[in-house]
């Protein structure tokens, strides 16, 4: 599976909100990075700040507007996000970029996520 087949899986794995068979694609050496919620080094972290990021919302998506492989070698998703957060209700809109990088053992061992001013 290359880096693309990754990204998208990972997506699909998101949208359906079922975080272990996430947590399976990831290295535990991972490093996460978003512009929105921090930086984050190795599955410990990363399982927590996703667990905690999940349970704020009762319905959330990703739509993949599009994808390409960059010249470094990770994947490229630019995305739309819908979400509904669990304490307000309120419905939130974003959009933004998202790379997904692989190692040699085809574990998603980076994650780096801008969202669009």
């Amino acid at each position: 599976m290359d880096v693309l087949e990754k990204a998208i899986e990972y997506f699909e794995k998101s949208n359906r909100g079922d975080l272990p068979p996430i947590f399976e694609m990831l290295s535990p050496k991972i490093h996460y990075f978003s512009d929105q919620v921090g930086t984050f080094e190795g599955l410990d972290s990363v399982r927590a700040m996703m667990t905690e990021f999940f349970k704020k919302f009762t319905v959330i998506k990703w739509d993949i507007i599009s994808s390409e492989i960059l010249k470094n070698g990770r994947a490229s998703i630019v995305f739309q996000m819908r979400a509904t957060e669990q304490s307000s209700q309120k419905r939130i809109l974003r959009s933004g970029r998202e790379e997904v990088e692989i190692d040699e053992n085809g574990m998603i061992c980076g994650i780096y996520v801008w969202i669009d001013k």
